[in-house]
């Protein structure tokens, strides 16, 4: 357990907010690939006095000297620790849960999925796939959202945009998903990272069209990651 303090809040919607949290030296150990943690890990953090709450690491894999989480309007502890000054430590636990299974879809073409609940864990995902673009096919990520308002990393997107096929596309439409994603649906792993109440919705808006088969689809969840169908 290492104590870190916030050394900065960025108001990312009205509803989110995104932490940076530093500690002295790397919060983790940095494995023979460089990385600090798995991408799609979730991290504890704990709060003297105010409880502890798992939150999914949004900072790239690669830096260790701070670690980026998304606190939520309406949660207690959220709330608790977005009022902390520089100086009121946390505590950080140990890396919780095995993240995506990278293994597995390497040399395939990658689709995920992502919502406001999941966009922290696929964030974290990109700097590796930047990094590692001979280790993996052609990458597609769709971005659904609720309102305009609640669009995460909006300063980063433009970005995003020009090194992979990125695509927000709005649940509140009664129009059919006709976007153009490059894949090839007998080799594609599609990652969902949604909340639960999404994942029926995604299935029938998006894999299904798509001709993904659901035994190449996999539900992540707060730092684990599960086959829809074993």
């Amino acid at each position: 357990m290492k104590e870190a303090f916030i050394v900065s809040i960025e108001t990312q919607s009205p509803s989110t907010k995104l932490l940076r949290i530093k500690t002295n030296g790397p919060f983790s150990e940095k494995d023979k690939e460089g990385l600090f943690f798995n991408p799609g890990q979730s991290i504890m953090i704990k709060a003297w006095g105010y409880g502890k709450k798992i939150f999914p690491i949004a900072s790239s894999p690669y830096e260790g000297r701070f670690l980026e989480i998304f606190t939520k309007r309406g949660d207690r502890f959220s709330e608790t620790i977005n009022s902390f000054s520089n100086t009121e430590p946390l505590l950080i636990d140990d890396i919780k849960n095995k993240g995506f299974p990278i293994k597995d879809i390497e040399n395939k073409d990658i689709l995920i999925i992502t919502d406001s609940f999941g966009i922290a864990a696929a964030h974290s995902f990109l700097p590796h796939l930047s990094k590692n673009k001979k280790l993996f096919g052609k990458t597609a990520i769709i971005y659904n959202i609720e309102e305009e308002s609640e669009i995460l990393y909006k300063n980063e997107l433009q970005e995003i945009k020009e090194k992979f096929n990125f695509i927000i596309n709005s649940n509140s439409s009664n129009t059919a998903f006709n976007e153009k994603i490059e894949y090839n649906p007998l080799k594609t792993k599609t990652l969902l990272c949604v909340s639960e109440n999404k994942i029926q919705y995604v299935l029938k808006t998006y894999i299904k069209p798509l001709g993904i088969s659901y035994r190449d689809v996999f539900i992540w969840s707060n730092g684990k990651t599960n086959k829809l169908i074993n």
